[in-house]
């Protein structure tokens, strides 16, 4: 149980890390599937990451189109509420699919 602790317990949370590193929205599975996707990662790590840090990977890596409505609502990681970033995340993508 020790060595699974010292040795497993630390892969899994690189392992959940580096998946939160890597995720990307995806096109078919919408801007909410990515949020509660990040979301699931940070839950699984031992210190959680900021809300700057999560917010600016979330935006960072949306599609060019939604990344630029966001810019035009003056929608920041920096200055923006969670909330906000959603709700003009959704109003994109809606514009973006009709």
């Amino acid at each position: 149980m020790g060595l699974y602790d010292r040795f497993i317990h630390n892969v899994v949370l690189t392992e959940v890390s580096e998946k939160f590193g890597k995720a990307q929205y995806i096109e078919g599975e919408g801007v909410m599937a990515f949020y509660y996707r990040l979301a699931r990662y940070v839950e699984w790590m031992v210190r959680p990451l900021n809300r700057y840090t999560f917010k600016k990977h979330y935006i960072m890596h949306l599609l060019k189109g939604i990344f630029d409505y966001l810019l035009s609502k003056e929608v920041t990681a920096k200055h923006s509420r969670m909330e906000s970033i959603l709700h003009h995340t959704r109003k994109a993508e809606e514009g973006i699919i009709k």
